[in-house]
């Protein structure tokens, strides 16, 4: 009787565990109840399995749903990654395009620096050359002289040759500012050039890392692959289709787990009536087949029990009577032999 009550406590938590289990399929929906444990393990093939091989598969699939978890993020990214790089494809240059923009900043870069020599060498003796003039004009032609001091040029009279001379003056700030301005002009398009080469150079760049991380996210995706086939995963929605996996293995395991009991039990039950979970059993009446059947074989042990009862009793009226057949027929021995002559 014990371990008939002992079965009970066992195998009806493992019923009402599997069906919680299965309450969190998607598919429990569609279920009647009116179905048989054979149509359970067209269901959920997996139960056919030992638990600890349905455990061992629920831990590949937490794997692989960690994968596809994060894979989720990795695709979105991915999807970025294509956009951006279209439009960075659009932008990027040829090499040959980019060795001219490098080569054409480097001849500009040397035209600036060749400008800005040009124009250190000869503002000094410009200044110089104005200063010296202005003395010229101030000191040495008071007296009234005609010819230049530099190049002995005639100019006739006095008042000729400081016109010229201030007329000559009066160019060397436009000289100055014109130099000035060509080594500007100069620096800037060398400025321009290489700011043009470094940005091709960084739209170069940055389709490179683009198209490196677009191709390792890809060879990610593509490594998990093989897990998926092998779970049997060919929905586009991998996690979806992962948790429902789980959810069936978890069903599956309860379902393993309540059969493997049921057997090692039943072994060492008394009684040979119905047995658990036996022909017949559907989904609703899982509890109701393994209650049944522990009641009847409590009925036939209360039965057996009752007959060995009966036959004790019979045993021992039997006993007794013979004991008093034993008595009797001792004490008549006794008499029998006092009575005798000789004693």
């Amino acid at each position: 009787m014990r371990a008939l009550e002992a079965a009970r406590t066992v195998l009806t938590p493992l019923v009402r565990r599997f069906y919680g289990a299965l309450s969190k399929m998607a598919s429990a929906a569609n279920l009647t109840g009116d179905e048989t444990l054979d149509e359970l393990f067209q269901i959920l093939p997996q139960a056919k399995q030992s638990a600890d091989s349905i455990e061992a598969l629920r831990a590949e699939v937490g794997a692989a749903l960690t994968e596809a978890r994060a894979a989720e993020d990795a695709n979105r990214r991915i999807s970025l990654l294509r956009e951006q790089l279209t439009e960075a494809a659009a932008k990027v240059m040829t090499e040959e395009a980019l060795a001219k923009l490098r080569s054409e900043a480097d001849r500009l870069e040397a035209e600036a620096q060749r400008a800005k020599q040009l124009h250190d060498a000869t503002a000094g003796p410009l200044a110089t050359l104005q200063i010296a003039g202005r003395e010229l004009l101030g000191h040495q032609h008071a007296n009234g002289a005609s010819e230049c001091p530099l190049c002995s040029h005639d100019w006739k009279s006095a008042d000729a040759l400081r016109e010229a001379m201030a007329a000559t003056l009066a160019l060397v700030p436009e000289m100055e500012k014109l130099a000035q301005q060509a080594a500007a002009r100069s620096s800037e398009a060398a400025r321009l050039a290489r700011t043009t080469f470094e940005g091709a150079q960084r739209q170069a760049a940055q389709y490179e890392r683009l198209r490196a991380e677009l191709a390792g996210l890809e060879r990610a995706a593509h490594a998990s692959a093989p897990r998926l086939a092998r779970l049997g995963i060919i929905d586009t929605d991998h996690v979806t289709a992962l948790e429902a996996l789980d959810n069936a293995l978890v069903a599956s395991a309860s379902l393993s787990r309540l059969l493997g009991e049921r057997d090692r039990i039943s072994t060492a039950l008394p009684g040979s009536a119905v047995p658990l979970l036996g022909e017949g059993t559907t989904l609703r009446t899982l509890e109701a087949h393994i209650e049944d059947p522990i009641r009847a074989r409590e009925a036939a042990v209360r039965d057996e029990l009752a007959r060995a009862e009966m036959m004790l009793a019979e045993h021992t009226m039997r006993r007794d009577g013979l004991r008093k057949d034993h008595a009797v027929a001792s004490e008549a021995v006794r008499a029998t032999a006092t009575n005798k002559p000789g004693f």
